[in-house]
């Protein structure tokens, strides 16, 4: 698989102060990538740059295609319309309105209706509309689903998941844990302005640190055990019932929340 995005080297200062000091990575082609951190660990900085918000002082950026960025907030005037709000910024990229996109975030029930008007639901669906104008390959979410309830974060993540599934590359910032690990493909942790962990949530919360509590039920009982290394403990104890014939009839696995492992890395445990 190809790279939508390419990191290399990558270095930022204001002044005296070094925000970004020396990262590379890369964000594959059709995958929901997150970029994490607390405040203060060059996450905002580094999604800036990439975007071309901001100036680098050293290294490279790599994009390839298009792309779409969708803001936190939004500076919109108080009393624009959904569907002027769309012509405008479609003007701006000289780029068409798609009315799939209008129908898919449901922009065409909310279009005379005026910014301050909106839900924060229908705003963030606005803001992700506009976004998507010109069709761009690379997509840029900050807290995407800030603010909304049960019902919105699910409609938003549906959309999200299409838009990976029709071959879009989605790079996002998020606080909430639980929309990290049901969406994200890979995760980037950033820590003092350096890359503190990457990989899959699963990595993560398996990390060598973290204990994870295995119960198993067999044939002959029921055995708990207290590991580090989740997966390798796992796959020998399986491999040794196997071997005496012993028959597994349920596992159970507690391991080290996304949160809990992300708090670690932040502050360096």
């Amino acid at each position: 698989m190809s790279n939508a995005l390419e990191i290399c080297d990558l270095y930022k200062s204001y002044g005296d102060n070094k925000v970004i000091k020396g990262i590379s990575f890369d964000v594959r082609q059709g995958e929901i990538f997150a970029l994490l951190g607390t405040n203060g660990a060059g996450k905002t900085t580094t999604l800036e740059c990439i975007e071309g918000l901001k100036s680098y002082d050293g290294g490279s950026i790599s994009r390839t295609g298009k792309i779409g960025v969708q803001l936190q907030s939004s500076s919109l005037p108080a009393n624009i319309k959904a569907h002027e709000a769309m012509r405008l910024f479609a003007k701006w990229n000289r780029a068409p309105l798609e009315d799939s996109v209008m129908k898919a975030l449901g922009i065409d029930e909310i279009k005379n209706k005026q910014y301050r008007d909106m839900s924060t639901g229908q705003k963030r669906r606005l803001h992700l509309a506009i976004a998507l104008i010109g069709n761009p390959d690379i997509i840029f979410l900050d807290e995407p689903t800030a603010g909304l309830d049960v019902e919105g974060r699910a409609r938003l993540h549906e959309q999200i998941r299409r838009l990976k599934e029709s071959g879009k590359t989605i790079i996002m910032a998020s606080h909430d844990m639980s929309e990290v690990e049901n969406l994200c493909d890979r995760i980037a942790i950033l820590k003092d302005g350096k890359i503190g962990f990457m990989g899959t949530a699963w990595e993560l919360t398996d990390k060598a640190g973290a204990s994870s509590v295995i119960q198993i039920k067999t044939s002959s009982g029921e055995e708990r055990l207290t590991t580090d290394n989740m997966v390798d403990t796992l796959l020998e104890v399986l491999h040794s019932y196997k071997k005496r014939q012993i028959t597994v009839e349920d596992i159970k696995v507690e391991r080290a929340s996304l949160e809990e492992r992300f708090i670690d890395i932040a502050r360096g445990d």
